[in-house]
C-alpha cells in the first residue's frame, strides 16, 4: 500500500536553509521590538564564545551556524539583496532566521525521541523517497535542494526534522494518518494535532540566544534579529497546491515539496 504523502504542513513547519522568519515588501518596515521572554537577560551574555544558542541545555556552535550562513548566502537571490544596500541588516535577518531553524530542528527531534519515535536511518531514507516522488524524481529533487542551497549534510539534518515531524503526526493520530484527498478544503485532525503539538513543544523549550544574533521569541517560534530590518527574500522551492502557512509556526521555503 502506497504510503500517505506527506503534507503540506510538514513543509510548512520546517525551516529550510535560506528561510526567513517573516516576509515584507519592499520599503516596508517590521515591529522588530523583542518580545519578553526567559532567554533574556544575564542567560544569555553567560553563553560561551562559540555559541550562538543553548536549546534545553544543548548548544549549537556558532561554527555550523556560520557555515550554514556562508552556503545560504551563495544562492543567486540572496546573494543580490545581501551584497546591496541593506546587505548587512539583511544578512542579520538571515543569520537568526538560519539559527531558528537549527533551535526548530532540534526542539522537533528532541519531541520526537521523548515519544520513544525511531528516527533511524530506514525512516529517514522513507521521507527522502516520499519527497522525491512528489518533487518529480531525482532530478527535479536535486534542483530543489541546490536551490535551498543545502550540501548532502545539511539535508540529512533537515529530512531527520522532517522525520521526526511525520513519526510525530502518525503518533498523534494514532498511528499512521490516513491519505487526504488534496483538493480537501476543511483541516486535518492531524495536521492540526500536530501544529499544536509543535507550538507547545516551542513554548516549553528552554532557548538561549547569542545576544548578538538576537532573542528568541517563542509565541512566533523564531529569533527576533538584533538591528534587523525587512528580511532578504529566501529561496523558492518549485511551489505546491495547498495552504503551507502555519500561523504560529515560522515561515518556510523548503526543498520538500508541496503537494500540487
Amino acid at each position: 500500500m502506497r504510503r500517505s504523502a506527506l503534507p503540506a504542513v510538514l513543509a510548512a513547519l520546517v525551516l529550510a536553509l535560506a528561510a526567513c522568519g517573516g516576509g515584507a515588501e519592499d520599503g516596508a518596515s517590521e515591529d522588530t521590538s523583542p518580545t519578553p521572554t526567559a532567554t533574556d537577560g544575564a542567560s544569555a551574555a553567560d553563553l560561551d564564545d562559540g555559541v550562538a544558542a543553548v536549546v534545553n541545555g544543548e548548544e549549537i556552535p556558532a561554527d555550523l551556524l556560520d557555515s550554514r550562513v556562508d552556503t545560504a548566502a551563495e544562492a543567486p537571490q540572496l546573494a543580490e539583496v545581501l551584497e546591496g544596500e541593506n546587505g548587512e541588516q539583511a544578512r542579520a535577518q538571515l543569520r537568526a532566521s538560519i539559527l531558528s531553524q537549527l533551535i526548530v530542528n532540534r526542539i522537533v527531534v528532541d519531541g520526537a525521541d521523548e515519544r520513544g519515535l525511531a528516527i533511524d536511518d530506514q525512516a529517514i531514507a522513507e521521507t527522502r523517497e516520499e519527497l522525491t516522488e512528489q518533487a518529480g524524481g531525482e532530478d527535479a529533487f536535486a534542483e530543489q535542494v541546490d536551490a535551498a542551497g543545502l550540501d548532502e549534510e545539511q539535508l540529512t539534518a533537515e529530512l531527520e526534522a522532517i522525520t521526526a515531524l511525520r513519526l510525530v503526526r502518525d503518533d498523534l493520530a494514532g498511528g499512521e494518518a490516513p491519505e487526504r484527498d488534496p483538493d480537501a478544503t476543511t483541516p486535518d485532525p492531524a495536521d492540526a494535532a500536530l501544529q499544536e503539538w509543535l507550538v507547545e513543544q516551542l513554548r516549553e523549550a528552554e532557548i538561549v540566544v547569542a545576544p548578538e544574533i538576537g532573542r528568541w521569541d517563542p509565541a512566533q517560534g523564531t529569533i527576533v534579529p538584533t538591528g534587523a530590518a525587512a528580511p532578504p527574500a529566501p529561496p523558492q522551492a518549485p511551489a505546491g497546491g495547498g495552504d503551507t502557512t502555519a500561523p504560529t509556526a515560522p515561515a518556510t521555503s523548503s526543498p520538500a515539496a508541496t503537494e500540487g
